[in-house]
């Protein structure tokens, strides 16, 4: 399974379309396959459920272009 570090941006399907991104923190989630992100707008914290399945489909690294 993918493993993102600390520090990445992920992005994640949300109404189906991808949003993001999102900031990989190394907070522990309730499993280990939860991913615990922060939200770099306004500074939330939240987990988000990741397995083999949703790599790539849920979730992926940040696509977006920076501006």
């Amino acid at each position: 399974m993918m493993k993102f570090e600390p520090g990445t941006e992920v992005e994640l399907v949300r109404y189906g379309q991808w949003e993001g991104p999102f900031i990989v923190t190394d907070r522990v989630g309730r499993t280990p396959d939860h991913l615990v992100l922060r939200n770099p707008e306004n500074g939330v914290l939240f987990e988000e459920y990741v397995d083999e399945h949703s790599l790539g489909y849920q979730i992926r690294p940040n696509q977006k272009e920076k501006t």
